[in-house]
């Protein structure tokens, strides 16, 4: 290691030969090249996800000068080790123990599946320094699903819970931070979202929660939906990567040769990080990971939604 720096060529290191070629299509020669470039803005010039040139950026720190190396306070190591449980432990667990900063998570199911529920119930821990990310949330909601007094029946049966082992439990200061948006158009779903980095330290927004991308999408041309949907995936990467801010939006499904897909094309589900899939049948609610989280759970497990929100059912495993 010592015979390489960060100024060797890209060959030098252990990267795969698809990894090196398409660094090389980005104009980067060198390590340093990598790492004097912004995350998204390799995600978007090239074909390597933004996992994948996470592990590489890994691999490349180790060959730059410690003393060179940014440290980090105790406080931003703990907000980066919190994870936004789901109040069920079944889904928490496919998750991999819940959703980490910087994830991008799509929910994808029929109307009536629980994807709104989930993500009042999300938009409810966000707060939490124990279950949730110690921030608030946006909410964009593009349907009119979001009710206020759904929403505050979660929060405040999600904060009596808490209560004591959470430092935050106020529902009425919870409620005042946590910023809403309701949307009608492709154009408003685009300025929202392109302006959320201003709200970031201003209201210390941790959680972004869309519901859902497919609406207003669906309604628009075939140009405009392409483009719109290229600028919310670099945008949701800048969140990501730059903000660890946690993505979560709500997708439909659509039905293609015969078979229930979720919408918006293949190329769409490469944006997410996470790919949940929710259903129901009667009142027997199911998630299934289908990309992502724990790759050892693959099983449907089940979740009830009830008057207080997503909780646990008896059985677990279908």
């Amino acid at each position: 290691m010592s015979q390489i720096s960060v100024y060797s060529q890209l060959s030098m290191f252990p990267l795969s030969s698809k990894q090196i070629n398409c660094l090389l299509r980005s104009g980067c020669q060198t390590a340093a090249d990598v790492l004097n470039r912004e995350i998204t803005q390799l995600a978007t010039q090239s074909t390597l996800s933004l996992s994948e040139l996470r592990m590489i950026y890994r691999c490349l720190w180790k060959y730059k000068d410690t003393s060179d190396l940014p440290g980090q306070s105790a406080y931003d190591i703990f907000c980066n080790s919190l994870t936004l449980k789901t109040f069920s432990r079944s889904i928490d667990k496919i998750l991999g123990g819940g959703i980490r900063p910087g994830d991008i998570v799509e929910i994808v199911g029929e109307p009536g599946s629980g994807k709104s529920q989930l993500l009042m119930q999300l938009g409810a821990l966000a707060c939490s320094d124990i279950a949730g990310l110690g921030g608030n949330a946006v909410f964009i909601d593009t349907e009119g699903s979001f009710t206020m007094h759904r929403f505050s029946t979660i929060l405040t049966s999600t904060a009596s819970h808490l209560k004591g082992l959470s430092s935050r439990h106020d529902v009425n200061e919870i409620l005042k931070s946590t910023q809403y948006f309701r949307v009608n158009s492709v154009e408003e779903l685009l300025h929202v979202v392109e302006n959320i980095h201003t709200l970031i330290k201003s209201y210390n927004i941790k959680l972004v929660l869309i519901d859902s991308v497919a609406c207003p999408l669906r309604k628009a041309t075939f140009s405009v939906r392409v483009h719109a949907m290229s600028v919310l995936a670099a945008e949701f990467l800048k969140l990501s990567a730059n903000y660890s801010s946690v993505v979560v939006f709500t997708n439909h499904v659509t039905i293609r040769n015969d078979k229930c897909v979720p919408s918006l094309g293949l190329s769409w589900g490469h944006v997410s990080s996470i790919r949940i899939w929710l259903s129901r049948r009667e009142e027997v609610f199911s998630a299934k990971l289908i990309k992502g989280g724990c790759v050892d759970c693959t099983k449907e497990v089940l979740f009830d939604i009830t008057v207080n929100g997503i909780r646990d059912v008896i059985t677990n495993y279908i």
